[in-house]
């Protein structure tokens, strides 16, 4: 806001921090890159039955409406409404410094919680969600419980992304974190 100078001054410090940081990420992390993906079938809650879906076409909500409308086409079509929907779970480990947990859909927080804690280490661990594929929420087995937008009712907003009949069934968070394990142990570096 002062002079150009000062802008290049401030520009130059941004540049050689940023050159800094992705050279000392380039000597952290060791040779080898080990990566292994597997689909994880998540299973829906029951779904809802024909009476139920057809109560819900009156609704003045739009979404709920038009779900209902979808589900009862797919009923129609195939005699019945999808079971579970795969969910893709990757590891890619960067030598022994660096391991990425790729994860499908839009998993919440509690996810990348409670894979740093059991896969601490002397590896950094990054988990991230929208990998592969991008459907809806993922909760896990607390934000389940709780119900609410992420533990129930974003299913029906989510057309685009694949039409979901209903909530996860339980135990959907063990799956995940056990195929993260399997995972793990297939990229271990010899």
């Amino acid at each position: 806001r002062r002079s150009v100078a000062l802008a290049e001054q401030h520009g130059q410090a941004l540049a050689n921090a940023a050159l800094g940081a992705t050279t000392a990420i380039r000597d952290m992390i060791g040779p080898g890159v080990h990566s292994a993906l597997a689909m994880v079938d998540l299973a829906y809650a029951s779904p809802p039955s024909r009476a139920d879906l057809e109560k819900r076409l009156a609704s003045k909500a739009y979404f709920e409406a038009d779900h209902a409308r979808l589900l009862l086409a797919q009923l129609k079509r195939d005699g019945h409404l999808a079971r579970s929907y795969p969910c893709p779970v990757q590891v890619v480990r960067l030598g022994r410094e660096l391991i990425l947990v790729a994860l499908g859909g839009e998993v919440v927080v509690d996810y990348s919680l409670r894979l740093k804690r059991e896969l601490a280490g002397p590896a950094r661990v990054w988990v991230a969600g929208y990998c592969n594929d991008v459907f809806t929420y993922v909760p896990s087995e607390r934000v389940l419980a709780e119900g609410g937008y992420e533990g129930d009712r974003c299913m029906r907003y989510t057309e685009t992304m694949g039409l979901h009949p209903g909530p996860w069934a339980r135990g959907l968070e063990e799956r995940m974190v056990g195929q993260v394990h399997k995972l793990l142990a297939q990229t271990a570096a010899p």
